[in-house]
């Protein structure tokens, strides 16, 4: 019998409980697997696998529908809310100290230690990132990037996709080890992805 036979077989016939299918042991090939109805609601089937004429758990199960639920239930609890608050944390009795209020981050109380470190004096700017002292040499103004200073390259202004992919090719090697100009020559030391300053 094929592969795909002995594996076939056994799905055109599923079983009650797992003792149905062992005393139908005789019409499950060696190495094929069959399922039986889960005893409780935690799956719907089970898989086994005649290994020398006993049926052995394969420790696949296809999930039934409770199952389902259940794990979403697990990962998103049930918190009742009103339209214009949606919680974005909740603890084990279902408390919720973090939650988006009418699209802006709202939260029961903030420890001491934490700090808001936005400017609402500046409400185009968004700081990516602020030092012990608050300062902020990295934002976003506007939706786009800023800095308190930039390397001279990036004040250079966009580059065109020629320009990019000139800049590529004299600074990275294929990862096939081809020198760029090379004519496919293969370099056998250098078969990795390497970049040069």
């Amino acid at each position: 019998m094929t592969k795909f036979g002995k594996n076939i077989i056994p799905l055109s016939k599923q079983y009650q409980t797992l003792e149905a299918a062992q005393a139908d042991i005789a019409n499950i090939p060696v190495g094929s697997t069959t399922y039986y109805r889960s005893p409780d609601d935690s799956a719907l089937a089970i898989e086994v696998m005649n290994v020398g004429g006993t049926l052995q758990a394969t420790g696949r199960k296809m999930i039934s529908e409770i199952g389902v639920n259940e794990k979403i239930l697990d990962r998103l609890p049930d918190v009742s809310s009103s339209v214009n608050k949606v919680p974005l944390f909740n603890d084990e009795d279902d408390n919720v100290p973090v939650w988006l209020e009418n699209g802006k981050l709202n939260a029961v109380a903030l420890d001491d230690n934490l700090r808001d470190v936005s400017d609402t004096s500046f409400p185009g700017k968004v700081p990516l990132f602020h030092d012990d002292e608050g300062n902020v040499p990295v934002w976003l103004e506007d939706g786009k990037l800023n800095a308190v200073a930039l390397h001279e390259g990036l004040l250079a202004g966009v580059l065109t996709n020629d320009e990019f992919n000139s800049a590529m090719q004299k600074r990275v090697l294929n990862t096939t080890g081809a020198l760029p100009g090379n004519s496919g020559q293969k370099n056998p030391s250098l078969n990795y992805l390497c970049l040069r300053n």
